[in-house]
């Protein structure tokens, strides 16, 4: 009796091992640290939610997806910010690569794709993807045109802790550097194009370029 109880002992044990070591939630990369909503709420990629800017005054407002102008697109494909907070953004999802709880919950430093949702007939246009680089304005713009969820073609980031609420990043994702330091991924900013703001990936601020900023964000359930 006391060996059948120790042979089923050390399955259970060696299923424990296996299942650790295989799975995604023990890259050492990834934060054990949860990314929380407005309301101190673990943030669940099966919810909906707006980004805010955290920055206050003419830094402030919502981030939406908008047209692009002139681009020709049936839908709309332009990640946009509001000047201010008086209008909502757009609701939105964020869909991780792996490691998904009980209860799901988005990580700092986690691998994930960033999806608009309500968009009726759009469903190619709501996909986060950053743009080729524009050397006039000197960033590349985010749009929404191409990218799988969860594929190698999709854009991929990561939300770390900034000093008031967090900052997106953009890295080169699982398929291509699944162990990736910080440091090899860019930031997300916030740039003035045709009188809009835009979100896009940009490295400096200069005064011929206007008014442009490293966005800092807070989450609010949708």
């Amino acid at each position: 009796m006391t060996k059948c109880l120790l042979f089923l002992l050390s399955l259970c044990l060696l299923a424990f091992v296996a299942f650790s070591s295989t799975s995604p939630c023990q890259n050492p990369r990834n934060s054990n640290r949860q990314v929380f909503d407005t309301l101190g709420r673990g943030i669940n990629p099966r919810s909906n939610y707006r980004i805010a800017s955290s920055l206050r005054g003419v830094l402030s407002g919502h981030v939406y997806l908008g047209h692009i102008p002139n681009s020709g697109a049936s839908c709309p494909d332009g990640v946009f910010k509001y000047n201010s907070d008086g209008q909502r953004g757009t609701p939105l999802r964020f869909i991780e690569h792996s490691c998904r709880g009980q209860p799901p919950r988005i990580y700092e430093n986690q691998d994930i794709n960033i999806q608009f949702v309500g968009s009726r007939n759009c469903d190619n246009f709501i996909n986060w993807k950053v743009g080729e680089y524009n050397a006039t304005l000197e960033a590349s713009l985010i749009g929404t045109r191409g990218g799988t969820i969860g594929r190698a073609d999709s854009s991929w980031f990561k939300i770390v802790r900034a000093e008031r609420g967090y900052h997106l990043l953009n890295c080169p994702g699982p398929f291509v550097c699944p162990n990736c330091a910080l440091n090899q991924c860019r930031v997300v900013w916030v740039v003035v194009l045709d009188g809009r703001r835009r979100l896009a990936l940009a490295t400096r601020q200069t005064p011929s370029q206007g008014l442009r900023f490293p966005l800092s964000v807070y989450f609010v359930r949708a």
